[in-house]
């Protein structure tokens, strides 16, 4: 994959960022057309109080889940200080990985 950075065992936590955003995306879709609050009935039809969208609970619980496999991948900058790719000299693209990953161009340092 692009850059030695990614593997294929990376796919299946990618899969579900992909998912858990486009549900994150949908429930805030969800919230802004049909509100954060829906009427709650009584048996006659009368509105008798409120209750939260069940979209709210569940954006969170998405919102959740994006924001912990994001981290693993680097995906905000503070995460991304944490990683270390993992390239040799030879490796054509190790000056631009150690730029994004490093803010270096004089290639990977040991820890």
């Amino acid at each position: 994959m692009a850059f030695g950075l990614l593997q294929q065992a990376d796919l299946p936590e990618l899969i579900i960022y992909a998912k858990e955003f486009d549900n994150y995306l949908s429930c805030d879709d969800d919230i802004q057309k049909n509100g954060r609050y829906h009427f709650k009935f009584d048996d006659d039809g009368n509105i008798c109080g409120t209750i939260d969208n069940p979209s709210c609970f569940q954006k969170k619980v998405s919102w959740d889940i994006v924001k912990n496999v994001s981290a693993k991948f680097g995906f905000s900058p503070y995460d991304r200080q944490r990683l270390i790719a993992e390239v040799t000299p030879e490796d054509p693209t190790t000056k631009i990985v150690n730029i994004i990953m490093k803010g270096r161009d004089d290639g990977p340092e040991d820890q």
